[in-house]
This record gives C-alpha cells, sequence and structure tokens, in this order.
C-alpha cells in the first residue's frame, strides 16, 4: 500500500488491487465540506503491468469522474513506472470514499 498524503483538507491512499486497477481513498478530515478540490497523484506500477496506450478512468462507483491521465515515465521495455492521473472531488464532512483507477475509456456517464 502507498499512503499518498495531499494538501489539507483530505488525504488519499492508493493501493494496487489488480494489474490495471488502483484503489483510491479520499477522506476529508477536518469536518469542513470540500467542493471541487484539486487531486493529483503519482501511481507507480511494476515492469509490464500496463503499457502507455492503456486507457484508465477514474470511477466513483458508477460514475466516471472527469480526469486528466498521463504516462510520467516508463521502464527500459515501454511499459508504464509512473501514470499520473488529476481530478477534482466534492466531499462532505468527514465523508469517505473508495475511487477506483481503471480500465475503461469516457463513454458512458461522466460525473461533473
Amino acid at each position: 500500500m502507498i499512503m499518498l498524503f495531499n494538501a489539507l483538507p483530505f488525504f488519499v491512499v492508493a493501493e494496487n488491487v489488480s494489474p490495471v486497477s488502483v484503489e483510491i481513498f479520499v477522506a476529508e478530515r477536518n469536518g469542513t465540506k470540500v467542493s471541487g478540490y484539486p487531486v493529483r497523484r503519482g501511481i507507480p506500477f511494476a515492469e509490464g503491468e500496463i503499457m502507455p496506450d492503456t486507457d484508465l478512468i477514474v470511477k466513483d462507483g458508477n460514475n466516471i469522474l472527469p480526469s486528466d491521465t498521463q504516462v510520467i515515465e516508463t521502464y527500459p521495455d515501454g511499459s508504464v513506472k509512473w501514470f499520473l492521473v488529476s481530478f477534482s472531488m466534492d466531499l462532505e464532512e468527514n465523508e469517505k470514499k473508495t475511487l477506483y483507477l481503471t480500465n475503461g475509456s469516457y463513454k458512458g456517464n461522466l460525473s461533473y
């Protein structure tokens, strides 16, 4: 498990769940509702786990969150070493959510 701390008011924890699915835990810790709070994280992958042309999305339940994704470093074999994902979140006071970075593309419902 990789603990990724974000600037207040909440933190993010990302854990590899399967080769193309990363669990992202988001929690509001200050007892304050946040709207459109930006989240930006680098996610490491093992050599050969995914290739740069792999489409990845951020999901909150069945909703796809608008996000920007980018390969920031590759291994000598061309597979992804570091992947950057950026998105924004709305959270209620003390709310906790589990999101997923997973295979997919923006076909269907986007949550704004």
